[in-house]
C-alpha cells in the first residue's frame, strides 16, 4: 500500500514513531547502577522489546492480504529492502575495520554476513522471510473464517509457550547438531513457531477494528492485566530473559496493548503536528538503519552520556537529521528505503 497524505493512518504513523524510539531506547539503555532508576529501567526495557513486534504487525496491518502475482510484490519490498541492508552492512563493516575490529577478507566477510558489525540488521532477515511468506498466506486469508483464523493463531500462542526460552528441554521446540529432535510432540507445530504471528495479529486488528474500536477499553484493560499477570508468572516461575523474548505471551500483550492503543490516537488533518508526524514516520526506517552508528560514535567519544535519556534523545535527532539529508537525495531508496 502506498501511503499519501489521503489514505494514511495517523495512528499506524504514530506507531511506526513510536516503535523506532523503542528501538533506540533499547539499545541505550537507562543506567540502572542507582537503585532509584532500577524499576525503570526494567520497565522500559520491557517496553522496548516491542519494538520489533510492532514493525512486524504493522506490516501485516498495511500488507495483508495481497492480491495478483507474487513477484510484482517482492520485487518491490525488496528493493527497499535488499538494498539499503547492503549498503549499511558495508558501511557498519567498513567503520568496524577502521576500529580495528577486522584484520583480514575472511573475517571481513564473516562479519558482513553475520551481522557481527551490525546486530541490528537482523530484523531485516527477518523481514525479508515474512515477506516471502505474504503472497502464500494471503489466498487462505481471503477465504478462511475468523474462527478458522482464530485456531491457527492458538496454534502459534501454543509455540509462544512451549519452546526454548521457557523450558529448557522437553515439552518444547528442541534442536541438536542434525537438525530437529523429531521425537518431541511439539515439532508438529514447527511451522507455526516465529514472527510471522505477529503480521496475522496486525491483520486481525484491522478486519476486526470496528468491533474492537467500540470496546477499546475492555480490551486493552484485559490485554494489559494479560501482559501483566504473564510477566511476573513467568519471572516467579522461570526467570527473566524467558519473559522479555519477543516470542513471549508479556511481549506479545504488551505489543498488542501499543498498536491498538496508538490507533485510537486521533488527530485532524492538517496543521504542523500531522505534517511533522508524516514526516519522521516517513525516516523511520533510515533512522533505524543508522542509529546504530550514531549512538556508537557518541560513546565512543563520550558525546552527550552524562544520561542515557538524553543519549537515547540526541542519538534519535541527529539519525533522523541524518537520514532527512539522505532523504533528500535522488537514490534515497537505495540507501533509506
Amino acid at each position: 500500500m502506498e501511503l499519501t497524505e489521503t489514505n494514511r493512518n495517523i495512528g499506524i504513523d504514530m506507531l511506526r514513531i513510536v516503535a523506532c524510539a523503542l528501538v533506540i531506547l533499547h539499545h541505550t539503555k537507562i543506567d540502572s547502577s542507582n537503585s532509584i532508576f532500577h524499576l525503570l529501567y526494567a520497565a522500559s526495557f520491557t517496553i522496548s522489546r516491542c519494538a520489533v513486534p510492532l514493525f512486524f504487525m504493522i506490516s501485516g496491518y498495511l500488507l495483508l492480504p495481497q492480491s495478483g502475482d507474487a513477484m510484482p510484490f517482492l520485487k518491490k519490498r525488496f528493493d527497499r529492502i535488499i538494498v539499503p541492508l547492503l549498503v549499511w552492512l558495508l558501511v557498519y563493516n567498513l567503520f568496524f575495520v577502521i576500529s580495528g575490529g577486522v584484520m583480514n577478507w575472511k573475517d571481513f566477510l564473516f562479519s558482513f554476513f553475520s551481522l557481527e558489525a551490525a546486530p541490528h540488521l537482523w530484523f531485516l532477515y527477518a523481514l525479508i522471510g515474512v515477506y516471502l511468506l505474504i503472497p502464500i498466506v494471503s489466498p487462505f486469508l481471503q477465504k478462511v473464517t475468523f474462527r478458522g483464523l482464530l485456531f491457527y493463531m492458538l496454534i502459534w500462542g501454543v509455540t509462544l509457550i512451549f519452546n526454548s526460552n521457557n523450558f529448557a528441554s522437553f515439552p518444547a521446540l528442541e534442536f541438536d547438531h542434525h537438525g530437529l529432535v523429531f521425537t518431541n510432540i511439539f515439532f508438529a507445530i514447527l511451522p507455526f513457531y516465529g514472527y510471522f504471528g505477529y503480521l496475522l495479529l496486525g491483520y486481525i486488528v484491522k478486519v476486526k477494528w470496528d468491533y474492537i474500536s467500540r470496546n477499546r477499553w475492555k480490551i486493552l484493560s484485559v490485554i494489559l492485566l494479560a501482559g501483566v499477570v504473564s510477566k511476573l508468572a513467568i519471572l516467579l516461575l522461570l526467570n527473566d530473559a524467558a519473559s522479555i523474548a519477543y516470542l513471549s505471551v508479556p511481549t506479545v500483550a504488551f505489543t498488542l496493548f501499543l498498536f491498538i492503543g496508538g490507533l485510537c490516537l486521533n488527530f485532524s488533518r492538517g496543521g504542523g503536528f500531522y505534517s511533522a508526524i508524516m514526516i519522521i514516520a516517513d525516516l523511520t526506517f533510515g533512522i533505524y538503519l543508522i542509529h546504530l552508528l550514531i549512538y556508537d560514535w557518541l560513546i565512543k567519544y563520550e558525546l552527550f552520556t552524562e544520561s542515557r535519556i538524553f543519549t537515547f534523545l540526541i542519538t534519535f535527532l541527529i539519525s533522523g537529521l541524518f537520514t532527512y539529508l539522505l532523504s533528500r537525495l535522488p537514490f534515497r531508496k537505495y540507501v533509506i528505503g
